[in-house]
C-alpha cells in the first residue's frame, strides 16, 4: 500500500519584527498536510484473437486498463497504435474514471494485410492523470499476419 506523505506548511507574518505588537508569539502558524494516494494506470494485458491471423481475418485486440494505485483516476484518453514499417495508425479511446482496483476493457477490430505489425496500447496517452508511476502505461505485442 502506498502511504500518504505528510508535508508541513508554515506561514509567518512580521518575520523581521518590524511591526510593534502586543503579542509577538502569534505570528507563525504551521499545519501538517497529507498528500492523498495517487492512481496508477497500467495496461495489465493486451490480447489478440485469432492468435495466428491471416489477411482474411478480422483481428480483435483487447487491452485491459487497470488502476493499480491507491487513489481514484479521473477519466482520460487511451490510445491503440498499429505500426508497420514507418507507418503509424493510432486510434484514441475514452477511459472512464477508475476507482482503485477497477479495470476498463477496450476492444479494437481491424483487418490487416499480410506482414508484421507492432501493436501498442497506451493508458492515459496524453499524460493528464497524475500517477504514482508514469513508466508503466504501455503494453505492446508483435503481430505476424499470414497471406
Amino acid at each position: 500500500r502506498e502511504e500518504e506523505r505528510p508535508y508541513t506548511v508554515t506561514v509567518r507574518v512580521d518575520s523581521q519584527g518590524t511591526v510593534p505588537e502586543l503579542d509577538e508569539t502569534n505570528n507563525e502558524r504551521s499545519e501538517r498536510i497529507l498528500e492523498p494516494p495517487l492512481p496508477d494506470l497500467t495496461v495489465s494485458s493486451l490480447t489478440m484473437v485469432p492468435a495466428k491471423p491471416t489477411a482474411r481475418d478480422t483481428i480483435r485486440f483487447t487491452g485491459v486498463i487497470l488502476n493499480g494505485g491507491e487513489g481514484g483516476a479521473a477519466a482520460c484518453q487511451g490510445r491503440i497504435v498499429v505500426r508497420i514499417g514507418g507507418q503509424t495508425f493510432p486510434e484514441t479511446f475514452s477511459i472512464p474514471a477508475l476507482a482503485p482496483g477497477v479495470e476498463h476493457r477496450e476492444t479494437y477490430e481491424t483487418r490487416l494485410d499480410a506482414g508484421t505489425y507492432d501493436v501498442e496500447v497506451i493508458a492515459d496517452a496524453p499524460g493528464t492523470v497524475a500517477e504514482s508511476r508514469e513508466d508503466n502505461n504501455r503494453r505492446s505485442l508483435s503481430v505476424r499476419v499470414s497471406p
